[in-house]
């Protein structure tokens, strides 16, 4: 069993392995034929001996924040067993050749909506809970008001103002993609009519305050307004988002809203049914350190701090290993660890997924000292990716 890039005549196979892996569609064999023959995604598969293919999986490039820098991360996705090929070990083979390669090619992060926890923990992958959602009345929301104007985003209009929001909110998160122009227009569109997408652009006298993009969505229960993108500068986008909203009463019985996991929704808002507010924590993410070296060095950190951790890491030679980090630099060390941690607990306490004190409860953390200066570093963050891959 071999497992390697894809060659662009191969990406087809990996496109029917995915649709039968997951019980899907493919509308027209040849059409998809040849448009897989123009992809520039990186795709990876296990072959059997006589050159079957057995497992692959497609891997997307983002930048994405970590701490105030833009690095370079994959996202994974369409990662698919053949039915006959499975329990045969080709999707352990897949990730003991991709990830590597993924740290030669210079990804620092790799992220996942993954099927299985379990599945993707063996490789090294640690849980994210990314978003909070909450379902409320839109009568919630009475308490806020939005005066400004709101103006609705048509098929061609400029993004530019919607990007530069969004960037401004996505930088100050931890894993949320770093978006072009041409990025928010594939995720906003504007045939509102075909989508049943609506997005609005939320101007106050301060200029624009924040952007919400929500679905129509009409079920036996009841219709529900269901935001699906949102951005805001500060606390008067998040009010701007709030007050709009509020104007749905008649239109919907419900109305779904996220905040980024770290932005506490039920502690922030002014409502006298906040009661009846309904939360549910999205924790259909995992994320994984491919090059342990660089993410340590530019975690952020108090100056003049110093600490040892030994990270295990049985797929990435690299990773595995004992590291000192200080100022914007982390190098081999032979010195004591203050920290030990299999790179998945390391993974999430890096990207603000937990604490130093709650990582105390994962397996594969020990702190041995420095506790003073680790708990200062290893901090919950608000954690936000709001892509499709």
């Amino acid at each position: 069993m071999t497992a390697r890039r894809l060659k662009p005549e191969e990406r087809f196979e990996a496109r029917r392995n995915a649709m039968i892996a997951f019980h899907g569609r493919m509308s027209d064999p040849e059409e998809e034929r040849a448009e897989s023959l123009g992809e520039t995604t990186e795709s990876w598969g296990t072959f059997r001996e006589d050159g079957r293919l057995m497992a692959s999986l497609t891997d997307y490039s983002y930048l994405t924040w970590f701490d105030g820098h833009a690095v370079k991360t994959g996202g994974v996705s369409e990662v698919a067993a053949f039915p006959e090929f499975r329990g045969q070990g080709a999707v352990r083979r897949l990730f003991e050749a991709f990830l590597p390669a993924a740290r030669e090619n210079g990804e620092i992060l790799s992220m996942l909506c993954p099927s299985s926890h379990d599945l993707y923990r063996k490789f090294g992958y640690g849980t994210v809970c990314l978003q909070s959602v909450y379902t409320m009345k839109p009568d919630a929301l009475s308490e806020y008001r939005f005066d400004g104007s709101a103006e609705l985003l048509e098929p061609g209009g400029s993004v530019a103002e919607h990007t530069a929001l969004y960037n401004r909110f996505a930088r100050m998160c931890s894993l949320a993609a770093a978006r072009s122009e041409e990025d928010m227009r594939k995720c906003l569109c504007g045939e509102y009519w075909r989508t049943r997408r609506f997005c609005y652009l939320l101007r106050d006298k301060e200029g624009p305050a924040a952007y919400v993009q929500f679905a129509d969505d009409r079920t036996p229960a009841g219709s529900i307004l269901a935001v699906w993108d949102m951005a805001f500068d500060g606390r008067r986008g998040f009010e701007a988002v709030l007050g709009f909203l509020s104007r749905f009463g008649l239109d919907y019985d419900s109305l779904e809203l996220w905040t980024p996991a770290g932005i506490e929704l039920l502690t922030l808002i002014r409502s006298p049914r906040s009661f009846e507010i309904k939360k549910r924590t999205r924790d259909n993410f995992m994320v994984r350190a491919v090059h342990v070296q660089r993410l340590l060095s530019l975690l952020k950190k108090p100056s003049e701090t110093r600490f040892t951790v030994r990270v295990r890491d049985p797929l990435i030679p690299e990773n595995d290993g004992t590291f000192a980090v200080s100022g914007d630099e982390a190098v081999p060390s032979d010195d004591a660890p203050d920290l030990e941690a299999d790179v998945g607990a390391l993974s999430q306490m890096a990207v603000g997924a937990v604490s130093l004190r709650e990582a105390e409860y994962l397996p594969g953390v020990r702190i041995c000292g420095n506790r003073e200066v680790l708990e200062r570093i290893f901090v919950r963050k608000p954690v936000f990716n709001n892509e499709n891959f």
